[in-house]
């Protein structure tokens, strides 16, 4: 393997939600503001033809960053004497939607809206805004009581980004560009469903959902709230999470739907928690009610893993002088998009009363999702090789990549043939 080549991996920027501080008084109304765009990308596995397709009819197409589809606040909108984050202003004026170049003293603001409608700053992080609403003191769940005319705008908005997701996957990864690597490599012939499962969603082995089964979330949903919040929000600002949703809503888009109790379990970072779903939940199945993942066989989604023994091998054989990178996929399942027929399988319950949202990416806790995400991980590993990047050892989303010295290639690559 030639070891000259090297690669560089660009790390995803994680959004973090703050509050701003509320220190600027103002006068003057708000400058309207023009709007900016954003792109999407998409993934599959390396099994043969999937065994079902039942994709849903959403009938109508439109723009996937409605507003209202992504908005985390329920209600309807709020005038009050509370400061604009855009212009700093106190006036009179629907600081939810404020959309102004330069605060009230002429200074250029320094928060904008994203493409999405949320208001970020310098940086670009997401600033949470309940904070300007009357009697906002920290965030709040959303509220489902609009108007019928409205609950009628939020179906026709979903059932269009519902279907274009349907045969345009929402995902980072672009299937253009890997089939172009695929195929420069040869390595289409190895991953024979993987550009049309980032093109239309993987199917990840969930069946058809008979009936609404909506269970309670565990414990840590509630003692650790704020964070539970934070996570949602930002689901919903990136475009995974589309909602919220009441059941009968869901049922209208969907049909019959399963969610699974979620937690929050500790990240290896310190303070940072992890939300996960229960997809085995009941232990027990009754007649009415059995786990999604009793009906995947995690066996039908194979992949490569570098065990601890493999990687030790890897290392003792390595020449002097040699030097490695450790590298991490940020929110690897979450790059994953589902197919449309396994949707109804993935609801999310995102409150105790009436509450839930559409997720369309894999997340921690489906069965098959490591074979999935590990037969992906497979390709691009294969693909570094072929440019001559690695040695490679990877354990699910971490990587080890070895660059060993020029003078020893020749040498290390003949011992691999040996």
């Amino acid at each position: 393997m030639n070891g000259q080549a090297e690669g560089r991996l660009v790390p995803t920027l994680s959004v973090s939600v703050r509050h701003p501080p509320n220190d600027r008084r103002s006068r003057r109304k708000p400058q309207p503001d023009a709007s900016q765009m954003r792109c999407d990308g998409r993934m599959d596995d390396r099994r043969g033809e999937p065994r079902t397709d039942d994709r849903r009819d959403f009938r109508r197409f439109g723009d996937h960053n409605t507003p209202s589809i992504q908005s985390f606040q329920g209600g309807t909108r709020q005038f009050g004497p509370s400061v604009c984050a855009i212009c700093l202003s106190r006036h009179k004026h629907d600081v939810v939607s404020c959309r102004a170049d330069f605060t009230w003293d002429g200074k250029r603001s320094r928060c904008r809206r994203n493409a999405s409608g949320r208001i970020v700053n310098p940086k670009g992080i997401i600033i949470c805004t309940d904070w300007q609403r009357p009697m906002a003191v920290r965030p709040q769940m959303p509220n489902t009581s609009t108007s019928a005319p409205a609950a009628g705008r939020q179906i026709t908005e979903l059932t269009a980004v519902l279907s274009l997701r349907q045969h345009q996957a929402f995902t980072p990864l672009q299937a253009d560009e890997w089939g172009h690597f695929l195929e420069n490599a040869g390595l289409l012939p190895r991953y024979p469903n993987l550009l049309r499962s980032l093109r239309t969603g993987f199917i990840v082995g969930i069946p058809p959902i008979i009936h609404t089964v909506t269970p309670d979330n565990g414990p840590s949903i509630k003692m650790h709230e704020q964070e539970f919040l934070h996570i949602i929000e930002h689901e919903l600002s990136v475009g995974r999470y589309l909602g919220p949703l009441s059941r009968a809503e869901v049922e209208i888009l969907m049909g019959p739907f399963q969610s699974s109790p979620l937690s929050l379990i500790p990240k290896t970072e310190a303070g940072k928690l992890r939300l996960i779903q229960n997809f085995s939940f009941p232990k027990v199945p009754t007649l009415s009610h059995s786990s999604v993942n009793s009906a995947i066989d995690s066996s039908d989604y194979p992949c490569t893993w570098g065990t601890f023994t493999t990687f030790c091998l890897v290392l003792s054989h390595l020449p002097p002088g040699s030097q490695g990178a450790v590298r991490d996929v940020a929110e690897a399942y979450r790059n994953l998009p589902l197919a449309a027929s396994q949707w109804p399988g993935a609801v999310v319950r995102i409150a105790d009363g009436d509450l839930f949202v559409i997720d369309t990416s894999a997340s921690l806790g489906l069965r098959p999702n490591a074979g999935v995400y590990g037969n992906v991980d497979d390709a691009a590993c294969d693909i570094f090789r072929a440019a001559g990047i690695g040695p490679i050892s990877k354990w699910v989303d971490d990587h080890v990549f070895i660059r060993i010295r020029r003078e020893f290639i020749a040498e290390y690559n003949q011992r691999r043939l040996e």
